[in-house]
């Protein structure tokens, strides 16, 4: 008796993804898609995965995923940022940024946590303090 595999009609997350995808699942998730470019404001509640392309500026009460071969052209403040793809402006984050070895940031960085993989990149400088008092934005 041959069976078929069952498709569940959602992709799966990549490796550099997997980890905040999981974390992300409960709440708001926008995509912006590999074939995407957005160029703008983005703000908001909720995570964000890029993919794709954006130029503007992010700030977000939410966390955010750039995956490999995604490129961001923005000053991003957000409560916490997973880079793999590539990051050109500043990022704030208000809990955990964590670069993976396939990510790339030329720009400042300021975050209470930061972890940076083997073969990470920054460009720039860095500001690692404690966590921020509760109720309290990182500020921009």
């Amino acid at each position: 008796m041959l069976f078929r595999r069952r498709e569940t009609g959602s992709r799966p997350a990549s490796a550099p993804e997997a980890g905040l995808v999981d974390r992300i699942r409960g709440g708001a998730r926008t995509v912006i898609g590999s074939q995407t470019r957005f160029r703008g404001s983005l703000r908001g509640r909720g995570a964000v995965l890029v993919r794709g392309s954006l130029r503007g500026d992010i700030d977000l009460d939410g966390g955010l995923v750039i995956a490999a071969g995604a490129v961001i052209e923005a000053d991003v403040a957000v409560e916490s940022v997973r880079v793999a793809g590539r990051v050109r402006g500043s990022v704030r984050t208000r809990s955990t940024l964590r670069v993976d070895p396939t990510g790339e940031i030329e720009g400042d960085v300021a975050t209470p946590v930061i972890d940076l993989r083997p073969g990470s990149r920054i460009h720039g400088r860095a500001s690692i303090a404690g966590p921020a008092p509760a109720g309290r934005r990182a500020s921009r």
